[in-house]
């Protein structure tokens, strides 16, 4: 890729967008200092992911739970089954949470890639948490239809991912649902949020930490509240899909750039 980059910047005029400040550094090094580069995070539906009652009781039924005591509190890692997804952390961070927390915790999504060796199966991954010693704490939900129903359906949103990621939707989708969220303060993850204010930071490949982070929010409601709310103020004011159209604009427009700036 980072041939093709160099490649391309010399055969043409261009101006890069990249997805995060962790990308756009990234790009900047390989392509040096004449090509423009600029950072415009993504961006979801806020009305879409919108705070509410979700149907935890499907989320238990898909996972192959009986029904739950009232005031259970379900834990989810959302993610593809990619290997650097960080399933087998967050299954040695289950293993270290005290059986007797009111708790379930939950692997929601599935494979969709094509590429060998670049995913975990459904058997694979069952076999992990097996080996952990967290079977029956862990249920697999699988693929879902709606991401934001599942997401309501939970109590805290997990991500552990080993390896920097590029942005983090799944973590922002979490923030914008208003779920206190759990993510790892690498890569362009790290600018989604503010460490104690909008969501929990763990440094990546660290199932203490991410333990300690998960077991807190287990047992204070009103951290899981505090950082739900301010999370998804965060998201209205720096994720919504409605800001993306200004961001844009000076990159195919660079006057507006003049018009954008204070007086």
């Amino acid at each position: 890729m980072a041939r093709l980059l160099r490649v391309a910047s010399r055969r043409a005029n261009l101006s890069v967008v990249a997805v995060s400040e962790s990308v756009a550094a990234d790009a900047r090094r390989v392509l040096g200092p004449t090509v423009p580069v600029r950072a415009i995070h993504n961006a979801v539906d806020a009305r879409r992911f919108a705070p509410g009652v979700g149907d935890a009781l499907m989320l238990d039924r898909a996972a192959g739970f009986s029904e739950a005591p009232p005031g259970t509190i379900r834990v989810g890692l959302v993610a593809t089954f990619a290997r650097w997804k960080g399933h087998e952390v967050f299954f040695e961070a289950v293993a270290r949470i005290p059986r007797d927390r009111a708790a379930r915790f939950f692997v929601i999504g599935g494979p969709i890639y094509r590429s060998t060796g670049s995913q975990w199966s459904m058997e694979e991954l069952r076999a992990e948490a097996a080996r952990r010693g967290v079977a029956d704490r862990a249920g697999f939900v699988g693929p879902v239809d709606d991401p934001a129903g599942a997401l309501r359906a939970l109590d805290v949103a997990v991500h552990a991912s080993t390896r920097p990621e590029p942005f983090g939707r799944a973590i922002v989708e979490g923030m914008a649902t208003g779920l206190p969220v759990v993510a790892m303060l690498d890569g362009g993850a790290a600018e989604l949020f503010v460490d104690g204010e909008t969501a929990l930071g763990c440094p990546p490949n660290d199932p203490a930490s991410l333990a300690r982070a998960i077991d807190r929010l287990i047992l204070d409601p009103a951290l899981r509240r505090k950082l739900g709310e301010n999370a998804r103020n965060a998201v209205l004011a720096r994720f919504n899909a409605d800001h993306l159209f200004d961001a844009w604009e000076i990159v195919y427009e660079p006057s507006r750039q003049v018009r954008l700036s204070p007086a």
